[in-house]
């Protein structure tokens, strides 16, 4: 009995993608999975000032936020990239996309608990990236001993909210401090 080969190739486990595809897929991967995006209050970034947005544009915002969590937590990544806007489009494929989600995804034990830690609003959230309509999420998780901060990028277009981005990080906490 012969098991597949983990390259690329006939007989592989990623059958029809060429070495150099699968090459440059891992390292696409590991690029960003070292990225993460901040919306620095302190430093210039040439970025308009996020907004509070108004009690329903907020209510909006969540709600489509949870729905691409719900999604994530779930193991629907195609899902999200059918539901992605045009921003994240432009910027990879959904190969790409579902694999960084699923790599993000193994940060939580299980489903962890959420609750909003930050929203806001803005017509552009990366320099040099374009105009729209944007809202962010963030929500503070927590699942067993570690806590996760996980950030939800969206752009109205259509009259919905797609997903354009989603970052986690993870923070584990090993004891207490005791005076």
């Amino acid at each position: 009995m012969q098991l597949p080969s983990l390259v690329a190739g006939r007989g592989s486990l990623f059958p029809g993608i060429g070495m150099k595809r699968l090459l440059a897929a891992f390292v696409i991967l590991s690029i960003l999975g070292a990225c993460s995006v901040s919306f620095s209050p302190g430093g210039e970034t040439g970025l308009p000032e996020p907004t509070p947005g108004t009690p329903a544009q907020q209510q909006e915002a969540v709600t489509a936020a949870r729905e691409y969590i719900d999604m994530i937590d779930r193991g629907q990544y195609s899902r999200t990239w059918e539901r992605a806007g045009p921003a994240l489009k432009d910027l990879t494929n959904e190969l790409v996309w579902t694999n960084t989600l699923k790599l993000a995804s193994k940060l939580s034990e299980g489903k962890p608990e959420r609750e909003i830690q930050g929203l806001g609003f803005a017509t552009q959230v990366d320099v040099g990236g374009p105009i729209g309509e944007y809202a962010f999420v963030v929500f503070a998780s927590r699942s067993g001993g570690m806590s996760l901060s996980e950030k939800v990028v969206m752009q109205k277009a259509g009259g919905d909210w797609l997903i354009v981005g989603y970052f986690a990080n993870k923070q584990t906490t090993f004891g207490t401090k005791k005076g």
